[in-house]
């Protein structure tokens, strides 16, 4: 479901809004009201007309509204007049991934970020805990490109907790999985004593050129050095889908850079910005 309603009175908009569609691949459609329209069928309806909002804004259709009014609705996404195709990305952030954000001020530019997270071993809820550390990034990559840099953080922040915090060797992991026990495991890891106590750190840093993602676990580490170098391009859906080491070649594919350090708990992924979407 790639498809967009507009709604304008003012079609100063529709060049930035047509843009934002052409760079996530989703279809435009113009429309004079939602009426007899399947709102379902649509990503959101973005409008200027303070009389859409007020008729529509109880029912399912998702409403972004354009106006330089200090209102809210909690069911309402606001843009000022001065929006730019990057903060319709951020607010839809909020529509895929149910983060609780601030309506994006077309004011305000994200030109660098740097922050560090600590983290406990919520195992279960590891793709929400990434796209609560990662919601920011819409201003920099398009959702396709976001997508792929999630998984690839997902991926080894798993890791980190499965195989760093919890301890399951990958002798462990593939024989519970074998035996359909592998949640229990998790279940039996996370109950022990000693584990609740551990925790994962990620440091965050971006700026025009860079994004920086490094991960330290409080596991005991591994033997890193003997690992698979082979580039992106050889890797194989059968590399993918194989259990050992999946979470690393599925990162390779999606960063430029994979380096791990220390006793083998501390691993920095790296993805190089040539330029960043306006």
């Amino acid at each position: 479901m790639k498809k967009v309603l507009a709604i304008l009175n003012h079609n100063i908009y529709l060049e930035r809004i047509q843009s934002f569609c052409d760079e996530e691949h989703y279809s435009l459609f113009l429309v004079d009201d939602l009426e007899n329209i399947d709102v379902n069928q649509y990503l959101f309806c973005i409008t200027d007309i303070k009389e859409i909002v007020s008729k529509y804004v109880n029912t399912p259709a998702f409403i972004c509204y354009i106006t330089s009014d200090n209102v809210e609705n909690n069911r309402v996404f606001y843009l000022k007049p001065d929006f730019k195709p990057s903060h319709i990305r951020f607010l839809l952030d909020v529509l895929y991934h149910g983060q609780v954000v601030n309506n994006y001020l077309s004011s305000v530019d994200i030109k660098c970020i740097a922050k560090e997270y600590v983290l406990g071993n919520d195992y279960f809820n590891v793709d929400r805990i990434v796209c609560a550390i990662t919601y920011e990034l819409v201003t920099y990559f398009t959702f396709s490109d976001l997508e792929k840099l999630r998984l690839g953080l997902a991926e080894l922040l798993t890791n980190a907790i499965e195989h760093g915090n919890l301890g399951i060797t990958y002798q462990e992991k593939n024989d519970a999985t074998e035996h359909g026990s592998f949640h229990n495991l998790i279940e039996s890891r996370l109950s022990q004593e000693r584990v609740k106590h551990l925790n994962t750190n990620v440091k965050l840093s971006l700026s025009n050129s860079k994004l920086e993602f490094i991960i330290t676990d409080s596991g005991k580490g591994f033997d890193y050095h003997n690992l698979d170098d082979r580039d992106n391009e050889t890797i194989s859906i059968d590399d993918i889908l194989k259990l050992h080491g999946r979470g690393i070649r599925m990162a390779k594919m999606y960063y430029d850079s994979i380096v791990y350090s220390g006793k083998g708990n501390v691993v920095t992924l790296t993805k190089n910005i040539n330029t960043i979407n306006n």
